[in-house]
C-alpha cells in the first residue's frame, strides 16, 4: 500500500518472529492486570472513654492528698474533749506541706465558684438515668506546696467535684491515674505537693459553693511556675460522666 511501512523488531541479530517456533503461554502465565485498591478512609480513634466519679473516701483519695470529714473518715476516731467539754476535737489527717523554696507565709484564701449551668443539679453517689457530661480543660498542679479546700458549709448533701492524676516519670500528667469524686459540702480535701487536679468543680443546685483555701506560694511573677503549672486539654479529651437526681 503506498505511503505504508512495514516495521520489523529485531533482537539479537534476528528479527523477532522469524525463524522461531510460535510458543503457547499457558494461562498461568498471562499477565493479569489488577486494578489498585482504592484508599481506605482512616479510622477515627475511638472515644476517649468517660470518667465516672466515685464517692470520695478517705482510703480512695489518699493516693492524692488526704481528706477531712467528720462523717465516716473520722468516725471512730479517739476523739478529746475540748472547750470545758462543750466540743470535741481530734486530728484530722492532713498534713500542711511544703517541699520547695523558700516561701511566704501560708496564705487563706476565699473561693467563690460557680456551678456551670449543666451541673445545677442534686448529684447522686449511685447510678441513675440522668447522666450530667462536663469536660475538663485544664489540669493544674503545685509543686512545691499541699492545698487545701474547705467547703463554707454545713450541706452534707453533694456540692462538688474533684478530678486528680498523678505524675508520670517526667512530672506530666498520667491519665492512666486519672480519676474524680463526688464530695459533699461536709468534706475537705488536701492535694498533696505535685498531685495533677482540676480547679474545683462546684456541682450542686445553686448558684455557688465557697471554699477556703490554703497554700503556700512564693507569689514571684518572675517564678509563677513555681507556684503553679498548667495542662491543657480539649473539650473531648476528658470528660465526666455524673449521676443526678431526676428533677
Amino acid at each position: 500500500m503506498a505511503g505504508a511501512h512495514s516495521v520489523r523488531l529485531w533482537h539479537a541479530g534476528r528479527p523477532i518472529g522469524v525463524g522461531q517456533p510460535t510458543r503457547q503461554l499457558s494461562p498461568s502465565s498471562h499477565a493479569v492486570y489488577r486494578a489498585p485498591r482504592p484508599p481506605q478512609p482512616a479510622q477515627a480513634p475511638p472515644p476517649p472513654p468517660m470518667i465516672v466519679p466515685a464517692p470520695i473516701t478517705a482510703a480512695e483519695f489518699e493516693p492524692y492528698g488526704s481528706l477531712m470529714s467528720h462523717s465516716g473518715q473520722l468516725a471512730g476516731k479517739p476523739k478529746s474533749n475540748a472547750n470545758q467539754g462543750t466540743a470535741t476535737k481530734l486530728r484530722a489527717g492532713a498534713t500542711r506541706c511544703l517541699l520547695g523554696p523558700a516561701a511566704r507565709e501560708p496564705a487563706w484564701y476565699l473561693f467563690r465558684s460557680f456551678v456551670p449551668p449543666r451541673l445545677r443539679r442534686e448529684l447522686a453517689t449511685a447510678p441513675t438515668p440522668d447522666v450530667l457530661h462536663h469536660s475538663v480543660v485544664v489540669l493544674e498542679k503545685h509543686p512545691f506546696s499541699s492545698q487545701t479546700f474547705v467547703p463554707v458549709g454545713q450541706d452534707s448533701r453533694p456540692a462538688y467535684l474533684v478530678v486528680v492524676a498523678l505524675p508520670d516519670a517526667q512530672g506530666e500528667p498520667d491519665l492512666s491515674t486519672l480519676r474524680a469524686f463526688v464530695c459533699a459540702g461536709t468534706h475537705a480535701v488536701t492535694y498533696a505537693p505535685g498531685i495533677w487536679h482540676a480547679p474545683m468543680i462546684a456541682a450542686a443546685p445553686q448558684d455557688y459553693v465557697d471554699f477556703l483555701s490554703l497554700i503556700h506560694e512564693l507569689d514571684d511573677p518572675q517564678q509563677p511556675e513555681v507556684d503553679c503549672v498548667e495542662r491543657n486539654y480539649t473539650p473531648d479529651q476528658l470528660q465526666l460522666a455524673v449521676y443526678a437526681h431526676a428533677q
